[in-house]
């Protein structure tokens, strides 16, 4: 029937039914309307992706469109039979209908053929309808893992993250059109250094212009540049190269067109100067066809200067640089030598320092997808050879390239920091894979970053994906702000993108819901983390296993609560999921602060409690808003509580928390907590009070984001501690330690007059400043001024360790670790820590002077420099200079399993001689070890057997000036030796001094010998003297008793004992080594001496056991060790075994010697037997 009526008006020109149109209409809106938004969502939800990196997936709702119907307006007209007839229809509101009357009427007259008389024409509602999108309706919506979720939600995935960081214009102050469709050959992009601040600037040349973007050193670039680089009649380079050819510390371009070759040398102005290369001896630079692989600039030996590397038919031509920017007449070489290949079979060519050692290699990419690598030389290429063969390998990833080979898709780059380069081959759709340089200048296996084993296990990572072929040309590879390498590529509307070349753990990409209002139901993803948005309506949120994220909205409450559950965890995962967070991302539109409970469970409004907004279940921590005065309740588990901004009140109760706040109040409660005390972003002053309950076995952490330069003053009120820090915004707060000392008087078991001015510490801090100072020293006892003084009279200690400095990324900037260097000083009672970076200053931090610097090193080369006090100067790592200046200092230089260089000075400029401290050196091995050598005015001090395992230590100056000797040496077992001079001006270790008295003398080095030793032998002289030898003597000298009954303890070296007659009973322990004993006297020969076995000691009588003469070598049958190897007299030896067996010979006779007489010895000596024996057991000397 509806159709008949609609059929009926169409053929008698009334039209299509007012129902029909306006639901066409609507139709229509609703459908634009949807596109527009779809359009707009797509967009938004794209710039959130790549926004965050970690977001693997987005969930949004589409939601519904509202139409809000609209009547357009109508003019009618009555004849004057009071009929009504339509003048004009569908006027909008917006037009002007007093004024369009007249017209109107007057067309509408024309359309009789009679005149007719009509009444006032009316303005009425017409009965068509327009419609605009009024607004989009909340849907309820379901989303249960990442398989099924409801018609309205619209998962968005991860293609990539990049960050917009340029832009190029042109002369209109518009965006540079880039031609992304232009052969990839055609190299119109640069990277370099063009006004030597350090940071790579990008250029791209267009026609005769080359537009430049210098880097702002925070990460992005300034508005770009037009310089004019080329005159009319100029050839158009097809090729760009570039490095710094006039050695000026700017980067210049080398402009390579075919049979031409100028330089674009950079100015420190900004310009550049156009100038042909200029080549010695009237050579020149000979340059491949523009139809194969461009030549290259590269250091090739390593020499500081860039060299010009070309492939020609069989040659590889080279032209090595100079520091006028010159080139050598060049030189050619065979690549039959290194490869069997010609030119024409390579693609592409790179240049980079693959195996670490200074030079840059060559790799080259043959049209097969073969790589092969040249390796450059910088110890023969004087002799032509510029290179050393290096490898040839397949590498997978080329293969999808080589259909329309584009070379930018090949990078050589330090990826790893490791000061080896990396090939990565980036594919076009973003994705890229690595082969990392080696030292053995080889280059490692493909790596695609999609997992990694990691403590054994594997771990899976999403990489991000670079410049897309077709959207984004590639520019190069530049370190990022924090430390990683970012690839930057510029788009067709001239903008420049950063893209982070490196991959994000699965475990810590995000699910990301954002669903706006509605009452949703959500159960997030299991195996990684989730973000919820708590939109209007309420809401079922449930994590995974690991740590997920719910963001209140600051919306009205709900009627009914909504439920946010961080998720039950498998057992074996419970470690992962302690980390889920509460957080108040918006402000509430109520006003006021959010209060967040984790112990109960509820999170409410602090102007309306009563009405909550959400349970809670499962969740760990905190967070409030930044503008908002919020409290926040922990419970007793490991709770972190932020505040963020505001004033804030922070209840931590039980377990080990971090409370984090820019002013008010926080509680620890129970445990060892951290606070963290941020900076203040109010306009007025603001205080922040800690609450920790007594216990002096506890310590916190503070953790503030203030340098130690902010930190103005510390003072005491009562035993509260007042710690007043200065604001970046010139506010200052107050830092107070409630309660942190407690009266003496105060306690029960004290009632003492004399302690009624003391307080006892009753909660240890540390506080760590944003800038890597540890400060601690906390006196156990503080003096309470009765005169009302809140001066802190204690000096605290501070320890600087990069590892605490928040911005050490940021100041070192993927610099290597041997070209950073700390300094640690103490000067006027003031201490400083110096940071440079190859000799470039990048921060000072002066400290206050009630804190003193501790002289502890870092994991790099430190410059210690201690005051005119007594300073400790620790070592650890890296190669470290220390000065002790005045004082008793101590140098303390640990063990290390690699060979370091540490240098000493200790220059100590007392106005007296006399005044002069002595200083101890200790170090990680023992006196006997050490290697005493002299290097010009210094000495040094390196291991005996292994210096390369240990550390190598310089004192400088020592042989020059007294100021430089006064320091001992002392070792692991505590031993102490002065360092000094001998009689002939040699460094010694301490001096032995020997007396006719009964002495006692032990040798720790050899050194200590020097003063003593006459013709190398040392003489004990007159008495009972002992003797200890603990070096590791190598046969140097030869130790004499002297007169007296002597024990003389050897090395484990060679040692030779010097006997004479009347020298007494000496008693020999040896520890080692092949030893001798040495009769000096001639009168002492074979025939006088008898040999006997007492016990484990071997004896030695000389005449008859009736002389007073004996020798007696300790433990000689029970340890090997204790041997005399050789016993020497009147020319002849008695070795080894013989001993032993001239031993057992006279055994037998051993009865009758027991007897005094002489004449006993003669006749046992006569025997036949015997005398045979010992004719044959000792032998001539050998010369």
């Amino acid at each position: 029937m509806e159709t008949l009526i609609n059929g009926w008006r169409i053929f008698t020109g009334q039209g299509i039914s007012p129902e029909i149109e306006n639901q066409a209409a609507a139709n229509k809106v609703a459908v634009a309307a949807r596109q527009e938004y779809d359009r707009l969502h797509a967009e938004h939800t794209q710039k959130i992706l790549m926004s965050n990196s970690q977001i693997d997936v987005l969930y949004t709702s589409r939601g519904e469109i509202e139409l809000q119907e609209h009547y357009y307006r109508k003019i009618v007209v009555k004849d004057r039979a009071g009929k009504e007839h339509l003048v004009r229809d569908y006027i909008t509101p917006n037009e002007n209908v007093q004024t369009m009357l007249p017209l109107e009427m007057a067309e509408f007259r024309k359309r009789w053929l009679l005149p007719i008389e009509f009444q006032e024409p009316s303005i009425v509602p017409s009965e068509y309808a327009y419609y605009t999108a009024k607004l989009l309706t909340n849907t309820d919506d379901t989303v249960i893992a990442h398989d099924n979720f409801s018609w309205q939600v619209i998962p968005t995935y991860f293609t990539g993250q990049r960050q917009p960081v340029g832009q190029f214009i042109d002369q209109q102050k518009k965006p540079l059109s880039v031609d992304l469709t232009l052969h990839p050959k055609a190299n119109h992009r640069v990277i370099g250094d063009f006004n030597g601040d350090g940071w790579q600037d990008i250029g791209y040349f267009l026609h005769s212009s080359l537009y430049l973007l210098l880097a702002n050193k925070k990460g992005g670039y300034h508005d770009s540049q037009q310089i004019n680089y080329a005159s009319e009649g100029d050839p158009i380079p097809s090729h760009h190269q570039v490095g710094d050819i006039n050695s000026d510390g700017l980067d210049d371009i080398m402009l390579i067109s075919d049979q031409h070759i100028d330089i674009l040398f950079a100015q420190a102005n900004g310009d550049f100067i156009r100038q042909p290369v200029k080549v010695k001896d009237q050579g020149q630079l000979k340059a491949p066809d523009l139809s194969h692989a461009p030549p290259l600039l590269a250091d090739i030996n390593g020499d500081g200067y860039v060299d010009w590397v070309s492939f020609i038919l069989g040659d590889i031509n080279v032209n090595y640089g100079s520091p006028a920017g010159e080139f050598n007449s060049g030189i050619s070489v065979s690549l039959s030598r290194l490869h069997q290949y010609s030119a024409s079979e390579y693609l592409y060519h790179l240049a980079g320092d693959i195996n670490g050692d200074g030079c840059d290699d060559i790799v080259s990419m043959t049209k097969a997808g073969r790589l092969h690598t040249l390796l450059g030389n910088h110890e023969n290429w004087f002799d032509g050879e510029p290179f050393k063969k290096g490898s040839q390998l397949s590498h997978t990833s080329l293969t999808a390239l080589l259909v329309d080979f584009n070379p930018a898709q090949l990078q050589l780059n330090d990826i790893n920091n490791d000061g080896c380069a990396d090939l990565i081959v980036i594919q076009d759709d973003g994705s890229y894979a690595l082969s990392y340089g080696r030292s053995d200048g080889k280059l490692g296996s493909v790596v695609d970053y999609t997992s990694k084993l990691e403590k054994g296990k594997v771990m899976n990572y999403r990489p991000n994906r670079l410049a897309v072929r077709g959207k984004h040309c590639i520019l190069g590879i530049i370190p990022g702000l924090d430390g990683k390498p970012a690839l930057l590529s510029l788009n067709q509307d001239g903008e420049v993108n950063a893209h982070t070349v490196g991959a994000t753990p699965v475990p810590e990409t995000i699910a990301d819901f954002r669903l706006g209002g509605g009452n949703d139901v959500v159960i997030g993803h299991q195996n990684q983390k989730n973000s919820f948005e708590i939109g209007e309506g309420s809401k079922t949120f449930t994590g995974g296993w690991y740590a997920d994220r719910f963001l209140l909205m600051g919306n009205s409450a709900p009627s009914r609560p909504s439920i946010l559950d961080g998720g039950d965890s498998l057992s074996l995962l419970k470690d992962n999921d302690d980390n889920d967070t509460i957080i108040a991302a918006v402000k509430p539109l109520v006003g006021g602060g959010y209060i967040i409970d984790l112990d109960t469970g509820i999170v409410s409004y602090t102007l309306d409690e009563k009405k909550t907004i959400a349970t809670l279940r499962h969740i760990e921590h905190a967070q409030g808003h930044r503008e908002t005065n919020d409290i926040l309740q922990g419970n007793d588990e490991k709770n972190l509580l932020n505040g963020v901004g505001g004033k804030d009140s922070l209840y931590g109760e039980g377990g080990n928390d971090i409370l984090i706040l820019q002013a008010g109040i926080a509680h620890g409660g129970e445990g060892t907590d951290s606070y963290r005390i941020l900076q203040n972003d109010l306009t007025d002053n603001v205080m922040v009070t800690l609450y920790e309950a007594p216990n002096r076995q506890e310590v916190s952490n503070i953790l503030l984001d203030h340098t130690a330069e902010q930190i103005i003053s510390i003072s005491q009120k009562e035993g509260f501690i007042l710690i007043t820090l200065r604001n970046d915004n010139g506010t200052r707060t107050i830092l107070g330690l409630s309660d942190m000392y407690r009266s003496l008087t105060d306690m029960a078991f004290t009632n003492n007059p004399l302690t009624d001015t003391q307080a006892m510490l009753q909660h240890n801090y540390l506080l760590y400043t944003r800038d890597g100072l540890m400060i601690t020293g906390w006196p156990k006892y503080l003096a309470l001024d009765p005169d009302g003084s809140e001066q802190l009279n204690s000096t605290l200690t501070a320890q600087y360790k990069p590892e605490w400095d928040r911005d050490w990324q940021k100041l070192i900037q993927g610099s290597r670790p041997e070209e950073v260097q700390i300094s640690l000083t103490n000067q006027s009672r003031r201490g400083k820590v110096n940071i440079t970076i190859e000799g470039r200053e990048v921060r000072t931090t002066v400290l206050p002077p009630f804190i003193r610097l501790m002289m502890a090193e870092t994991p790099f080369s430190d410059r210690l420099e201690g005051d005119n006090e007594n300073n400790q100067l620790l070592s650890t790592q890296g190669n470290d200079i220390l000065l002790g200046k005045a004082g008793a200092d101590h140098y303390v230089i640990a063990p290390s399993d690699k060979g370091r260089h540490i240098t000493i000075n200790n220059h100590d400029d007392s106005t007296s001689l006399e005044q002069l401290a002595q200083d101890t050196l200790i170090l990680p091995f023992l006196i006997q070890d050490i290697r005493l050598s002299k290097k010009k005015n210094d000495i040094v001090l390196s291991h005996r057997d292994a210096p390369a395992l240990h550390p190598i230590v310089r004192i400088v100056n020592f042989m020059q000036d007294v100021r430089y000797r006064h320091i001992a040496l002392q070792d692991g077992n505590d031993t102490r030796l002065p360092l000094v001079l001998d009689k002939a001006g040699n460094p010694s270790l301490g001096q032995v001094k020997v007396t006719s008295d009964d002495d006692i003398v032990t040798l720790y080095h050899e050194s200590m010998l020097s003063n003593e030793l006459i013709d190398n032998q040392l003489n004990l002289l007159q008495g009972d003297d002992i003797f200890i030898d603990l070096t590791r003597n190598t046969g140097g000298y030869a130790l004499s008793g002297g007169k007296g009954n002597d024990t003389l303890v050897g090395s484990t070296g060679d040692d030779i004992y010097l006997y004479a007659r009347g020298d007494g009973h000496d008693s020999i322990s040896e520890k080692g080594g092949c030893d001798s004993l040495k009769f000096t006297f001639s009168d002492i020969s074979k025939e006088t001496l008898w040999l006997e076995k007492q016990e484990d000691d071997l004896v030695v009588l000389i005449n008859g056991a009736n002389s007073g003469d004996t020798v007696t070598i300790k433990h000689y049958y029970s340890e090997p060790e204790s041997k005399i190897e050789t016993i020497v007299a009147s020319g002849f030896q008695l070795t080894g075994n013989n001993i032993e067996t001239m031993v057992e010979a006279m055994s037998t006779f051993s009865a009758a010697n027991s007897y005094y007489p002489e004449v006993a010895l003669s006749l046992l000596l006569s025997h036949v037997n015997l005398q045979t024996q010992i004719d044959t057991l000792w032998v001539v000397v050998p010369n």
